[in-house]
């Protein structure tokens, strides 16, 4: 009995002692996309948020092989789409619970992936698989430059790049 007292008053002090985080993966789809030039698998964003909107850049074909490489795979839609897939790293989902330190209770599931969708050789739209994670720990975060706090954090975050 009393180890276990002593550990639960312990155990605050330790880094994120309790709590837990779901990792999962979801897809955003982006109408008109602005593509950035190729910095590994970059993430596309709707052109309509940028202040060079009414300057936009028509996406070919050509340019994506010019800037992005080829596809990792190119499939047909309909009529005359093709769906360009550009894949980069993996993509784990499951449950990460803290009790001390983390137990990663993972599986990969494939990698996240950008599809660009071609309508007559042009982009007219985009779709982006991601991870992210959710979830939260109680406990004592130590500070790198020394000292640290106590106190509950979220882990809601995306790991993008």
């Amino acid at each position: 009995m009393r180890t276990f007292i002593l550990f639960a008053m312990l155990c605050p002090l330790l880094q994120g002692c309790v709590g837990g985080v779901v990792l999962k993966t979801r897809t955003k789809v982006i109408i008109d996309p602005a593509i950035p030039f190729y910095s590994e698998i970059p993430q596309p964003e709707s052109k309509r948020n940028l202040p060079e909107a009414t300057n936009a850049i028509v996406y070919t074909s050509e340019w994506l092989r010019k800037y992005w490489n080829n596809p990792d795979r190119v499939s047909h839609g309909v009529g005359s789409e093709e769906i360009w897939t550009y894949k980069s790293r993996r993509v784990w989902e499951g449950a990460v619970p803290f009790v001390i330190v983390p137990i990663p209770l993972v599986l990969p599931v494939g990698r996240e992936k950008v599809c660009l969708t071609l309508r007559d050789g042009r982009v007219v739209s985009a779709s982006t698989t991601e991870s992210y994670a959710i979830g939260g720990t109680f406990g004592y975060i130590p500070n790198p430059n020394g000292g640290g706090s106590f106190g509950a954090w979220n882990w809601e975050n995306s790991f993008s790049k």
